[in-house]
């Protein structure tokens, strides 16, 4: 049995997943300042201010 590439691949995927996890929240220290996209409505349109989202056109949801 070839367990030895999946686990190799398994292994460099968790570390690149930890390193991205690493530079994410190195960057919100050097930055405290810059809102992330969960600082709004995940519109983007309102800027990270008051979020002004459209009306739903599904009438279930208004």
């Amino acid at each position: 049995m070839a367990v030895l590439p999946h686990l190799l691949a398994v292994l460099t995927f968790a570390l690149l997943c930890g390193g991205w996890v690493w530079l994410q929240r190195w960057i919100a220290r050097r930055a405290p300042d810059v809102k992330g996209p969960e600082s709004g409505c995940a519109s983007c349109s309102c800027g990270g201010g008051e979020c002004r989202r459209a009306p739903s056109i599904d009438p279930a949801r208004r």
